[in-house]
């Protein structure tokens, strides 16, 4: 059988198998080399704390916190984290094995990265669904099944993300140094753009403003550091924010909870 595109999945007559679902912590000296064996099994991950690197002989991708890729078997590629410091990559994965109708190995083009945005969680909701189910009915393999059945429904439906080149060095800017109160005119400067011109681009990649990416970030480090024994003024100090009220506030109007909920519920 030939290689097939992502998007003929909706044609082809397959099935999914050993499907596990898991959470992925990447410390920030971690890196990941598939370049010389290939991935041995599919995977999906979605990427919910950081910004990571990944990179084959002919792209390099930014992926960054709410974007999610499908990596077919026997994809040959690099992954490192951007260095946060003491912040980790954090995702949720989802691995499996594809077969087509005759038992065989399904062979699927694995000489691009695809990556989505996940712009309104449907995605991050499939993956948890998977998650949950894998851990506590692992031996429902029909409802597992239908869940990652209709995780690559919706991605075959979504156009690929390309995602803008000159954005990167805004990304990687806002990444390393995402406690320092930087105004967006330097991730502006960063890609020689006009800073009107910059948050009309960035936004439409992101789905959110320069800002709001960055307070994503110093929200994941809250979490951290909250789940290390810091007070929240500690936290919001530590993180750029010189009023711990006003932290708090954004903190709960962007997640729906506060830390102390999080943590009570562990959520965290």
């Amino acid at each position: 059988m030939n290689k097939i595109k992502i998007s003929d999945l909706q044609f082809v007559d397959f099935d999914v198998k050993g499907i596990k679902g898991s959470i992925a912590n990447f410390p920030t000296n971690i890196e990941t080399d598939y370049l010389n064996e290939g991935r041995q099994r599919f995977l999906i991950h979605l990427l919910t704390d950081g910004t990571r690197i990944y990179s084959t002989d002919k792209e390099r991708l930014t992926v960054t916190s709410g974007m999610i890729l499908f990596l077919p078997n026997g994809m040959k590629y690099h992954t490192k984290p951007v260095d946060l410091g003491e912040h980790l990559c954090k995702g949720l994965s989802v691995i499996f094995d594809m077969v087509d109708s005759d038992g065989k190995e399904l062979l699927i083009d694995n000489d691009t990265i695809h990556a989505w945005q996940d712009h309104q969680d449907k995605y991050k909701e499939l993956c948890v669904k998977i998650l949950k189910c894998t851990l506590r009915e692992p031996d429902n393999i029909l409802k597992i099944k239908s869940l990652l059945l209709r995780l690559l429904t919706e991605l075959t439906r979504e156009n690929k993300v390309t995602p803008p080149q000159e954005l990167i060095p805004a990304f990687e800017c806002i990444s390393s140094r995402f406690k320092e109160n930087l105004p967006v005119k330097v991730y502006a400067d960063k890609c020689h753009m006009s800073e009107s011109y910059f948050r009309k681009r960035f936004t439409e990649y992101a789905g959110r403003s320069p800002i709001q990416y960055r307070n994503e970030l110093r929200f994941a480090e809250a979490r951290r550091l909250y789940s290390e024994g810091l007070s929240i003024n500690e936290i919001a100090c530590e993180l750029g924010f010189f009023d711990a009220g006003y932290f708090s506030k954004l903190y709960k109007k962007a997640n729906g909870h506060s830390l102390k909920s999080e943590m009570d519920k562990g959520m965290i």
